[in-house]
């Protein structure tokens, strides 16, 4: 919101718009939504859409499109970063019709577009930015033979304090390199603005996920006997490290049959397929136990790597220790998605199948299970259990999901890929084309095949080469825009499954992203019973950060806290989005309640926790509440807080006096007398600094002293009072910080002159605190001085009256 210039941002092709895009989205009252149901969105490397809104505190944005994130290079977010500014550029037929600087340079603002989920290192991310706007600025020039319009000024913007400090120190780097060739000039501090962020570094490094790419090589597609498979991974360094890795498929194959479709997972054989598959330069990457997103093609995705475990003893499958997603590597993606907004969700267990094959006990109490989970969370569901065909397809189409899951039998069609899937009916089975019919694609598919509990030649039949199936129905889902997908690879045990489902959707509802819900429904099931490989036949689609929309959802994440600092940044975040305007003040004091009870459970509290929640309290006006907590932390035996908590201590103090006053449960005598009160301890904080903010906090107090009096003598002289304190305040104020005093003594001195107590350009005050009091004129330049102070500062990145 408050970006100086017009705010660059990336969307990844068929990507939701959610983080930061949502934000925009909403200062531009969902213009970005609307190109987006529409297809018109920017989604491709080169496309770009442009905003301005010249007339609004939000100056607009510039949209590019990043493309697959399976394939993105810091190469590619140049191109469309340079794309995106040359029609931003464009754009601006003269500098009345775009945003600059304090001197007149035209500006631009931008995420660290392509960091963290992108996958680039903040620096490359930044380099390739900045690249890519002088790219722009190089081709403006020669279009208009060096008088046509350039970005001087880049302002990066960032909602996290330690992001922000790694994009200082990167950028000052690029500036003292000696080839000079992105040529920037850096300042020499970080603006922090309002709704900054703080968090646990440790933390916020255990939610990355890097990415392991491996595809075939081309030149083996054909190959019956021999394929190449090519891997890569990003190495945080420029360029990715590759490798090649050829192997026969039909000795792989034939070990991938025994760990999966027989359900016969051994350490053993775990560790020799690792060795297989997994080329030696990999595997002590995969060894550090770190979160991986698997990009896979058509062909490896057929692979169960889930089932991989480096060593035989004392070790776990990778997946169990690390968290392990699959991402489709695209090469068409043609198709349209339509957002679905509504919460509904469409749960299929154990369909009537007339005797084809045997039914699914597990599958409906899955079903069930699972309705009532998702019901809890405010989601509207459509159960379809025991239900014919026609019943589930009629309801499949007369609605928009955002969740569909289904639990039953699954078939693969070997001979035709595209007709495998769940069964339905007596030789009818519902497939991904009939997914991919309905209008709107859901956001999430779960497919669950439960235990079969017959054996017999047709049920073999049925579960042969189940782990293509998974692969089948997996790629096909999110080819047609399904945002996250999981999919069992073979018959899973009941108990088993029943147990991932529940441990899955309750991390979900509680708000925790994708990736890290599978991988504790997978250590779930893993350390409940890791006889059977239930835990390792699911294959997990999508975006690892992907969560459910809750806004329809009164599910909250579940609080734990280790150490004092996790309730000290939750609480300073809670604060500052306040100061945003975003959440309501009953979504605050839930929030901060439950932050509250676990800091109690945990044993944790500490004086700054205890300040943090005096100052929601405060600015929430419970001054009761805030007062208490006030208190609480003067008695600590170790309360160590800032001088300015007294101040505004002192503060809350005054309001809540004045709100009693109004209220009638204060009479004016002692109501002055907690004025006087008041007044006598912010002079004793003067004694240890007299800032500025103290005149203005005396200068408020004297007016309220003014408020609750009854006699017209006492009230001119505690106005009198007031206007020296913000006289005094104005004159010692920073620049950035004129404009509160000034306005606050000039309504004073005008009140006072209109009741004859003082005249303007004479010298005024109370008792021994004097000064000049200017002409009426002289007062009016001085409130235009400043207020044009005030907007060449804005432009600067200057916030004013952060306060409470």
């Amino acid at each position: 919101r408050y970006a100086a210039f017009p705010l660059i941002a990336g969307h990844f092709l068929n990507d939701g718009i959610t983080s930061a895009e949502a934000q925009i989205d909403k200062q531009l009252k969902y213009a970005l939504s609307d190109r987006n149901q529409l297809g018109i969105y920017p989604g491709e490397i080169g496309t770009s859409e442009v905003f301005i809104n010249m007339g609004d505190a939000f100056k607009g944005t510039v949209i590019i499109g990043l493309g697959s994130q399976a394939g993105f290079t810091a190469f590619q977010l140049t191109q469309s970063i340079e794309m995106g500014v040359l029609k931003y550029l464009l754009s601006i037929e003269d500098k009345t019709s775009c945003v600059t600087d304090a001197d007149g340079a035209i500006g631009i603002a931008a995420l660290i577009v392509g960091s963290g989920y992108g996958g680039l290192s903040i620096e490359n991310a930044l380099r390739a930015i900045i690249q890519g706007i002088q790219n722009a600025n190089g081709k403006m020039k020669k279009l208009h033979e060096e008088m046509g319009a350039t970005v001087q000024h880049l302002e990066i913007v960032e909602l996290y304090e330690d992001a922000a400090l790694g994009a200082f120190y990167s950028l000052r780097k690029i500036e003292k390199e000696n080839d000079r060739m992105l040529n920037v000039s850096v300042v020499k501090k970080i603006n922090e603005m309002l709704g900054g962020r703080k968090r646990i570094l440790a933390r916020s490094g255990e939610a990355w996920w890097n990415r392991i790419v491996v595809k075939q090589k081309e030149s083996f597609v054909n190959s019956a006997d021999r394929t190449c498979f090519v891997f890569s991974a990003s190495t945080g360094a420029a360029r990715d490290m590759e490798k090649d890795l050829l192997l026969s498929p039909s000795l792989i194959k034939e070990m991938l049959d025994e760990i999966s479709t027989s359900n016969a997972w051994t350490p053993e054989l775990a560790k020799t397929i690792f060795e297989l598959l997994v080329p030696n330069d990999f595997k002590e990457q995969l060894k550090r136990r770190s979160n991986a997103s698997w990009v896979l093609d058509d062909c490896t995705a057929g692979y169960p790597w889930e089932l991989l475990q480096d060593s035989v003893s004392e070790a776990k499958p990778l997946c169990i220790n690390a968290g392990m997603i699959r991402q489709l590597s695209v090469k068409d993606s043609s198709y349209h998605i339509n957002t679905v907004t509504a919460n509904n969700v469409l749960i299929v267990g154990d369909p009537f199948l007339d005797g084809y094959i045997t039914q699914l006990p597990g599958a409906l109490r899955e079903a069930e299970l699972v309705a009532q989970q998702l019901a809890a969370g405010n989601f509207k569901i459509t159960k379809s259990t025991n239900e014919k065909s026609a019943g589930i397809i009629t309801k499949l189409f007369y609605k928009d999901y955002k969740i569909i899951h289904l639990a039953g039998h699954g078939i693969f069609n070997a001979a035709e890929p595209s007709r495998s899937g769940m069964v339905i009916g007596n030789g009818v089975f519902l497939t991904t084309a009939e997914i991919a019919q309905m209008s709107s694609v859901p956001q999430f598919v779960f497919v669950n095949c439960c235990y079969l509990g017959k054996n017999d030649a047709t049920a073999e039949a049925f579960y042969r080469n189940r782990y293509q199936l998974a692969a089948s129905i997996g790629v096909q889902l999110i080819r047609n825009g399904v945002k996250a997908v999981i999919v069992a690879g073979w018959a899973v045990n009941d108990e088993s499954a029943l147990d991932f489902a529940e441990v899955f959707y309750d991390r979900m509802l509680q708000g925790t992203n994708f990736g890290d819900a599978v991988k504790d429904a997978r250590m779930h099931c893993y350390e409940n019973d890791h006889s059977n490989n239930t835990w390792g036949a699911y294959q997990c689609y999508g975006d690892p950060y992907y969560k459910f929309d809750m806004r329809q959802s009164s599910s909250q994440q579940k609080l734990e806290y280790v150490i004092e600092e996790e309730a000290e940044i939750d609480l300073a975040n809670l604060y500052n989005n306040m100061a945003m305007g975003a959440p309501t003040d009953a979504e605050v004091l839930d929030k901060m309640h439950a932050i509250s009870e676990e800091v109690d459970r945990a044993g944790i509290r500490n004086a700054a926790i205890t300040e943090k929640e005096a100052f929601i309290y405060a600015q929430l006006l419970q001054y009761d509440q805030a007062l208490l907590k006030f208190d609480a932390l003067m008695k600590m035996e170790k309360a160590a807080f800032y001088v300015s908590t007294l101040e505004i201590f002192c503060n809350t103090k005054a309001k809540k006096t004045v709100h009693e006053f109004k209220a009638g449960l204060l009479k004016t005598t002692a109501a002055v007398t907690e004025m006087n009160k008041n007044i006598d301890e912010l002079n004793n904080l003067l004694y240890i600094s007299p800032t500025a903010e103290r005149f203005n906090l005396l200068g408020s107090t004297y007016k309220r002293k003014a408020f609750v009096s009854t006699s017209l003598v006492q009230k001119r002289k505690a106005l009198a009072e007031a206007a020296y304190n913000y006289q005094h305040a104005f004159t010692i104020s920073g620049e950035e910080a004129k404009m509160y005093p000034l306005i606050n003594w000039y309504i004073l001195e005008s009140l006072l002159v209109s009741l004859g107590e003082r005249k303007w350009e004479q010298r005024v005050g109370v008792a021994k605190k004097q000064y000049d009091l200017p002409a009426l004129s002289s007062m009016h330049a001085l409130l235009e001085q400043h207020k044009n102070e005030l907007a060449r500062g804005k432009k600067r990145g200057y916030v004013y009256d952060q306060q409470i």
